[in-house]
């Protein structure tokens, strides 16, 4: 078995990879989203904040995630409430600009 950092590197990616499918995917459970919405990579992040079907209290938690892709994925999600978008969509610009 080769155990070098090319094989590590790979199966890492691998395993995020299934970890950003199951937060896309719309029959993923709640408890189990509210874990991924705390993972280290942001991609998986993003990933929950993405799925129309995450749960709101799920979505408020997010954000205030520090990654801009994550909080770009917020805004357009429809399960967060308009108000929130706008105000999501303000500091992003802000971030951007500032």
């Amino acid at each position: 078995m080769r155990w070098g950092l090319p094989y590590v590197a790979n199966e890492v990616m691998m395993e995020y990879a299934k970890k950003i499918q199951i937060a896309r995917n719309p029959d993923s459970p709640p408890d189990l989203l509210k874990k991924l919405a705390e993972d280290n990579y942001w991609a998986v992040r993003m990933a929950v904040a993405g799925n129309p079907h995450t749960p709101l209290e799920i979505l408020i938690r997010l954000t205030i995630d520090p990654d801009s892709n994550v909080q770009k994925a917020l805004q357009s999600n429809p399960g967060l409430p308009t108000n929130t978008r706008r105000r999501l969509g303000t500091q992003v610009r802000h971030k951007r600009t500032g």
